[in-house]
């Protein structure tokens, strides 16, 4: 009896002294949140803005040490990859795209992340949640006016391959500009391997993966989390 409260006065003792550090997790300003319906931001606020916005608010029992220090940077890590208080600042396809990949990822059950499901059993999607945000994505956009003939990016291509892959001229028409990402277009995808493929159920659309030396390399290893450049 003497070991067993001798042993529970140490654990209490190194309890406490684990609470004394205790790294803040900053809450910064909300400056653009992802522009959505009224019912797709309720959804995201009760299941996703704990980790993936400005805005946590953890239960009591987060707050405990050693646990918060894995919800600290569990969140920290989510925010940068994605942060639905700043990703309003991208274009609506680029949030419409990442909203897509983020209802993906809970179809398929990797998130919320397991671990954090298991303790926190609100955070997970319920299956009409699921489907309204389904709904929401197969809806197209309000049109503000009908699409032109051709579009700008189909112009834009057009001169690129005239131009064997090179920008021509100073007209930003006559020039292949970056992605949103700031990622290039590269010419040298047409000697890539394809790799999968995959379906935009959200605007009916298939996609072909294509995959160069590099990268074809990094699945034959394993090595794809992350990517090498």
């Amino acid at each position: 009896m003497r070991f067993l409260t001798g042993t529970g006065i140490v654990l209490l003792l190194i309890g406490g002294a684990m609470q004394a550090y205790h790294p803040k997790l900053e809450s910064p300003p909300v400056t653009a949140e992802i522009q959505a319906s009224d019912e797709v931001r309720q959804i995201l606020r009760q299941r996703c803005y704990s980790c993936h916005s400005n805005e946590t608010k953890l239960p009591w029992y987060d707050n405990l040490a050693p646990a918060y220090w894995i919800v600290r940077s569990d969140v920290l890590e989510a925010r940068e990859h994605l942060n639905f208080s700043t990703i309003g600042a991208k274009p609506e396809a680029v949030q419409r795209g990442v909203l897509f990949e983020s209802v993906n990822t809970v179809q398929l059950g990797s998130m919320p992340l397991p671990r954090y499901l298991a303790v926190h059993r609100d955070a997970g999607v319920t299956p009409d949640e699921l489907a309204t945000l389904r709904h929401y994505l197969e809806t197209p956009p309000a049109q503000t006016a009908a699409p032109a003939p051709s579009t700008a990016a189909e112009t834009q291509f057009q001169h690129w391959i005239a131009s064997n892959g090179k920008p021509t001229g100073t007209h930003p028409d006559m020039q292949v500009q970056p992605e949103w990402n700031g990622v290039p277009f590269l010419p040298e995808y047409k000697n890539w391997k394809p790799v999968s493929s995959t379906e935009r159920w959200d605007n009916h659309t298939m996609r072909q993966i294509l995959g160069n030396d590099i990268a074809l390399k990094a699945i034959a290893d394993g090595k794809i989390d992350n990517w090498p450049d």
